[in-house]
Formats: C-alpha cells, sequence, structure tokens
C-alpha cells in the first residue's frame, strides 16, 4: 500500500501541472504495473474533466505513448471519453500465447491462429457494448479467476484488490504488492522529476 504522505505529495505535484505533463502522469501512475514489466496491459478512460484530459491526450497520444516506452489502442471512443489500453506487444503477444490463456481464448473465438491485431480488433468490437470477460485475460488476470467470476457472477470472491480472486489468493497477494510497488516508484519519480520537497 502506498503512504497517505505520499499520496498527498503526488496530488499537490499534479495539481501544479497542466497540458501534456500532466497527462503524462496521470497516464504513468494508471498504467504503473504495465510500465514496469508486472502486467501486460493496463486500461484506462481518459474524460473531458478538469485540465482538458480527453482534449490532451487526442492531441498529444503518439508523443506521450513514445515517451513512456508504450503502444495503445483505443477500445471505445465517445464524444467526452476515450477508453484505451496501453501495452507493450512482445510482452502482451506473449501474455496472450500462454496455454491456458490461448485455451480460454480459443473457445470464445480469439482462434489460435488469430493474428495479434486481429485479436485486438475483436476485443475492440466486444468492448464496444459491454467490458467483455477476456478483458480479464488482457489485462493479466488469472484465467482461474476470470472463470470463477463469470461462474459466480462476481460475488464469493476469496480476495478483491486489483480484481475479485476466486483462486490462489497468496499468489495474487504477491501480485497486488508488485503492483504497488510499481506504482510507489511511479509517484517517487514524478515528485523527483517535478522537484517537489
Amino acid at each position: 500500500m502506498i503512504n497517505k504522505e505520499l499520496k498527498l505529495k503526488f496530488h499537490h505535484v499534479l495539481n501544479n501541472l497542466s497540458g501534456k505533463e500532466y497527462v503524462a502522469c496521470v497516464i504513468a501512475f494508471g498504467v504503473a504495473p504495465t510500465l514496469r514489466g508486472n502486467k501486460p496491459s493496463s486500461i484506462l478512460t481518459l474524460k473531458k474533466q478538469r485540465k482538458d484530459v480527453f482534449l490532451i491526450w487526442n492531441r498529444y497520444k503518439k508523443e506521450i505513448c513514445s515517451e513512456l516506452g508504450l503502444e495503445f489502442y483505443e477500445l471505445v471512443k465517445r464524444e467526452d471519453s476515450t477508453t484505451v489500453m496501453f501495452y507493450r506487444k512482445h510482452s502482451l503477444d506473449q501474455h496472450l500465447r500462454q496455454e491456458k490463456n490461448e485455451v480460454y481464448l480459443d473457445k470464445i473465438g480469439y482462434h489460435i491462429h488469430t493474428s495479434f491485431d486481429e485479436k485486438l480488433r475483436l476485443l475492440r468490437r466486444r468492448y464496444s457494448n459491454i467490458c467483455p470477460h477476456e478483458m480479464g485475460i488482457f489485462l493479466g488476470i488469472p484465467v482461474e479467476d476470470v472463470c470463477g467470476f463469470v461462474k459466480q457472477q462476481g460475488k464469493n470472491c476469496l480476495l478483491c484488490r486489483y480484481w475479485k480472486v476466486y483462486h490462489d489468493p497468496l499468489r495474487a497477494q504477491k501480485i497486488f504488492d508488485h503492483y504497488d510497488c510499481a506504482r510507489k516508484t511511479i509517484i517517487q519519480e514524478v515528485i523527483e522529476q517535478y522537484n517537489v520537497a
């Protein structure tokens, strides 16, 4: 967990930023586990809100992602928001090709010989109506937990933080700790970069 004092410093830094720097820091924090290699992809919805996040994203998305070393795929674009998946292609592709994930995805239409780009297009089509369960696989949630969520209809989980856990809570807690550590590292880097005491 990230301590309260560090969170307050981070919010202070964000409040003093604007434009591309602000949006880049918001994204870096939101996708920290993917930036640090702990997660194959992350998803964020960028909205029209204070500091014009949505407009700045549309203007600088390629620059921001290039600076962060990430690729992006816009799953849903609306008048006032965009839902974006951030990833590194090699890492996400390898993750989707893991046997358990491939078997699960194959059963629901992401056939084994489907190219990476075709998988993203299919995900976008399915995501246009509602967030599909397979989104969890793309985000690195263990297939057992994705299946558990479907079977239990989102109830009766053993642990709930970054996702609802139905299998191996000890392993999930270790992953959650890695995610927290990644976010803490990003917070510290942002504070250092913008010289806030």
